[in-house]
């Protein structure tokens, strides 16, 4: 049930990016990113999301074990994406698998960032590489806007899943994890060279 009013909360209350402020078209039913282009840094590729073909069968079915609300749409995410998302599920799964809602939030969270047909309405690109000849362009650090609802029920979901006879969030960020702290460690993530800041303010960011 949690998860549900997670997902609708996502539909219903995420701000929406509108204009170009990192130099890409934002808004609905538009991509920001797609592809992995060097490690765990995502390409920069601002276009309209594709359906995955019929020929796609690996990529169908680690889209449907993954991240099964986008199985039939468009999507802005490709195969190696979606296989780094899939890389990330064992250790997920020693952390936060024994509560259902906060292991399912956290990657419908992953998927959403990958995957959703309107990314470009909730994410910009913080910083970027200078790309050498023949490197495309890619995102090193991405900022992601969303309500403090959405920040609220994800952090909710996982403040009492123990690991190893303590809270599985003092292993992420101390023993006084604020839901601030949640998001800075989630956004600084050691196990990935990507960065993300986790932008819940509140009303429309003064950048955009």
């Amino acid at each position: 049930m949690l998860r549900v009013v997670l997902l609708l909360s996502i539909l219903s209350f995420m701000r929406v990016v509108q204009s170009r402020v990192d130099g890409y078209q934002h808004g609905k039913n538009m991509c920001l990113l797609q592809g992995m282009c060097k490690g765990d840094f995502p390409c920069i590729r601002n276009h309209k999301p594709k359906p995955v073909s019929s020929g796609e069968v690996n990529f169908k079915e680690k889209l449907a074990a993954i991240c099964p609300q986008y199985k039939d749409k468009p999507v802005c995410c490709s195969e190696d994406q979606i296989t780094a998302v899939t890389s990330q599920v064992p250790r997920m799964k020693v952390f936060i698998g024994s509560c259902p809602a906060c292991y399912r939030n956290t990657l419908d969270m992953l998927c959403l960032l990958s995957c959703d047909p309107d990314q470009s309405s909730f994410i910009t690109v913080a910083r970027d590489n200078q790309p050498e000849s023949g490197e495309h362009l890619h995102a090193t650090q991405l900022q992601f806007y969303f309500t403090e609802v959405f920040a609220d029920r994800l952090f909710d979901s996982c403040k009492e899943v123990k690991f190893a006879g303590t809270a599985a969030l003092h292993l992420i960020c101390g023993s006084e994890c604020t839901r601030q702290k949640f998001y800075q460690k989630l956004g600084d993530n050691p196990f990935t060279e990507l960065k993300i800041i986790y932008d819940s303010s509140g009303g429309t960011p003064q950048n955009i």
